[in-house]
Parts: structure tokens; C-alpha cells; sequence
């Protein structure tokens, strides 16, 4: 998009946002691209095949499909801003609804410094500790209180207005996290910082997906190494960024692929502990994580919503108690009429008949070639048809093609590492 300052007429000064034209026929084409590049890296990398990245390219597709209707982007801004009405510190740009459209939003101008502008910020005498941890307790509310968090809050999309107040930008990309996600994820720190790892290991489980049984005992001694190596030394010195690689590496042994919004939120985590740092070399990201994480659990034990979710399980039981019968009666009307079905689905099997495909694909090919060197060697050898260097045309002709068909035989074995 293009984004232009302007005036309405009543003297407002504005900033207006133009979907550039074309975007989306170009965005398609890029996102058929990422696709397959993704289906290729599930299919033969082991380093990044256990992310799923054709999960995250189908999440940010659809991010980006939000993104090109500029009505859902005000919608995010209007939604967002609700949020953090009451709360100091924190500023949202007012849209303007009447003036905006799918592929033009109109928005007030803010007037500050972008928050990757460290040195101006400096000369400016902004308060970068204060900025730092406002800056992360904005983003642990946006999870644990709301649900609902800027996907992409790097330096770029903050301005610092005067005051130290926070001001967002680019709404187009959002993210949501369900309450049970946020029980597990607040369950996950509370454990791992307790040093409780079999239970941490159980809420890892519930925020991945996972292909296969994992071995949890080898998964509790991989989690054990990693919160001794980052949450047991010298906390000043936590990288956020290393930690994840090494969570992520530790999935990928497992077989386990991270959900797409945790993986999001967990990025946008990286972020603002990387403005952190930049603002603040003793920025420390645990010192803000705990105690929200303890505060949510706590907020779990409240009678009010130990109650209601009391009420939820009693009314699931009595719905469930209520279709009992009428599915016992169908089940057993199928089975006297002989019309019951049983399905199994063997997950190996896909793999195997795709495997066998490419094997009587590559031994139809090797007939085919061989077939074609034989025949070609009859005409050369016929002497017969039109010549050139004094040799058959369509004996040449056939050796040049099986020369291809056997190169990309050949280069077909090599890629699949059976050669």
C-alpha cells in the first residue's frame, strides 16, 4: 500500500492509505509461489519440514487477504483501540469510518518518532527504560487479557509520542489466541519457571501438533536443557530469539509442529524483546512474563469462572446425555439391517502408495529408454532415411531424446537420496 499525508477540508490533517492497484492478481501469484516453495520444504527438509510451513504460508494468506481489505483493518484499529481505552500509556490512531473504503483508509496523523529511530528518540530525552517495559506489558495484555494482539509489532509500527506514551500502526495484521490456549501457554511458563517439568511437557503438547507418539521422557530431559541453559543463568543475558530456535529444535526431534497462534504470538514476543535490548541492555522479558502468567492462573480460580465452567461441563453432559439414545437406536438399526460400516484409515498408507508410484513411474521410464536406445541403434545401424553428419535423422533424433529421459532418471534417484 501507499501511504500519503493530507488535509481534509475542515483542516485535519490526515494520513491516507492507497491498496496500490494490481496488488492482488501480484499477491496471488506470490502466494502460489510461497505455497509449493512450502509443500517442498515439508517434503524434504527435516530442519524446517517440523514448523509446517504450509500451515504458516495458509495463516499468513489469510492474514494477507485481511490485509487487502482495508475495512477489516479498521475494524482491527477500532477493536484494538476499545481495548486499551482506559489504559494509559498507549495511543491508537482514530480512523475515519465515513472517508474509508476497501482500498482506501483514512486515518488521523500522528506526529512522533518511529520507535526504530533510536538515535532521535535519544536526542529527545525519551525515557527508554520506561518505554522498554511499557512496551512489553502492553504486548503480555494484548495475550493474556484480550486475546486479540498486533501480529507485527516491530520497531516500524510504534511510534513514541511525548510522554513516553506507545502509539500502534498497521492493524492489517492480527492475531487471536483462545482462552484454553492462554490457560496452556500461562500453565507452560508457571511450570517451566517451578522447574515442573512433566507437567510443562503436557502443555507443550496441547499448543503443537504432533504426526506421532512423541518419547516423553527424551522430550522432558530436552525441556529440562533448555530452561536450565536459559532460565537458570544469568537472566540479564535471556535471548528470546536463541530460546525459540532451541524450542523449535526440540520439536522438530519430537515430531512436533508449533500451532500457528502461538507461533505468531511467540514472534511478536521476539520483537518487542528485541526493542527491548535495543532501548535498554538490562531489559529483562522473564521479569514481565511471570507475573502475568501467575496472574492469569490465579484468574483461573476464581469462583465466577469456576462456576460458569462448572455450568459448561453440566450442560455438555446433558446434551450429550439427551442424542445417547437416539444414536445408540440409529447404530444399532444399521447393525441389525447389516448396513453398519466400519472405517480405518492407516495413515502410513499414502506415503507407501506415493512411493510406489514414483518406482513403476521410474521403471516405466527405464523400459521407455531402454526401448529407444534399442530401436534408435536399429535405424543408425539400418542405414536408412534422411542423414545428416552422414547418420540417420530419427536415429539421432531418438538418441537425443533418451540422452534427456535418462538424464532426468538419473537426476530423479540422485534428489530422492536412494541412488
Amino acid at each position: 500500500a501507499q501511504g500519503h499525508r493530507a488535509r481534509l477540508l475542515d483542516g485535519t490533517e490526515v494520513f491516507v492509505k492507497v491498496q496500490r492497484p494490481n496488488i492482488q492478481k501480484n499477491i496471488a501469484i506470490d502466494l502460489e509461489v510461497l505455497g509449493y516453495l512450502a509443500n517442498q520444504l515439508e517434503q524434504h527438509s527435516e530442519e524446517l519440514g517440523f514448523l509446517r510451513p504450509t500451515r504458516i504460508v495458509d495463516e499468513f494468506a489469510r492474514s494477507l487477504s485481511a490485509e487487502l481489505d482495508f475495512t477489516i483493518e479498521l475494524s482491527n484499529q477500532q477493536r484494538f483501540s476499545r481495548q486499551f481505552s482506559k489504559r494509559a500509556g498507549v495511543r491508537v490512531p482514530k480512523v475515519f469510518q465515513d472517508l474509508s473504503t476497501r482500498r482506501l483508509l483514512v486515518m488521523e496523523y500522528i506526529h512522533g518518532i518511529k520507535a526504530s529511530e533510536i538515535d532521535a528518540l535519544r536526542a529527545g530525552g525519551y525515557d527508554f527504560e520506561k518505554i522498554s517495559d511499557l512496551g512489553a506489558d502492553l504486548v503480555l495484555e494484548q495475550f493474556f487479557d484480550h486475546g486479540f494482539f498486533h501480529a507485527d509489532p516491530h520497531p516500524g509500527n510504534m511510534f513514541i509520542l511525548p510522554g513516553n506514551v506507545i502509539c500502534y500502526v498497521d492493524f492489517g495484521m492480527m492475531g487471536w489466541i483462545t482462552p484454553s490456549e492462554r490457560d496452556d501457554f500461562a500453565n507452560l511458563l508457571v511450570e517451566v519457571l517451578a522447574g515442573h517439568y512433566q507437567p510443562a511437557v503436557h502443555y507443550l503438547l496441547r499448543l503443537t501438533h504432533c504426526d506421532g507418539e512423541p518419547d516423553m521422557g527424551e522430550l522432558e530431559r530436552d525441556l529440562e536443557m533448555l530452561v536450565s541453559r536459559y532460565f537458570h543463568g544469568n537472566i540479564a543475558q535471556f535471548d528470546v530469539g536463541a530460546a525459540l530456535q532451541d524450542l523449535y529444535s526440540v520439536c522438530r526431534r519430537q515430531g512436533l509442529s508449533i500451532k500457528s497462534p502461538i507461533y505468531i504470538m511467540l514472534r511478536a514476543l521476539g520483537f518487542v524483546e528485541e526493542l527491548g535490548r535495543r532501548m535498554n541492555p538490562q531489559f529483562e522479558i522473564v521479569k514481565h512474563l511471570q507475573p502475568f502468567a501467575t496472574r492469569w492462573m490465579l484468574r483461573r480460580y476464581n469462583p465466577m469462572r469456576l462456576a460458569h465452567s462448572s455450568i459448561s461441563v453440566v450442560d455438555d453432559w446433558l446434551a450429550l446425555t439427551k442424542e445417547l439414545p437416539q444414536n445408540y437406536r440409529q447404530v444399532l438399526r444399521q447393525l441389525l439391517h447389516g448396513r453398519l460400516k466400519l472405517r480405518h484409515q492407516f495413515e502410513s498408507v499414502d506415503a507407501t502408495l506415493r512411493s510406489l508410484d514414483r518406482i513403476c513411474n521410474r521403471l516405466a521410464a527405464s523400459i521407455v529408454l531402454g526401448g529407444i536406445v534399442v530401436g534408435s541403434a536399429i535405424v543408425i545401424h539400418s542405414d536408412r532415411g534422411p542423414k545428416v553428419l552422414d547418420a540417420p535423422v530419427m536415429g539421432i533424433v531418438g538418441f537425443v531424446f533418451s540422452a534427456f529421459l535418462g538424464f532426468w532418471l538419473l537426476w530423479s534417484i540422485i534428489r530422492s537420496g536412494r541412488m
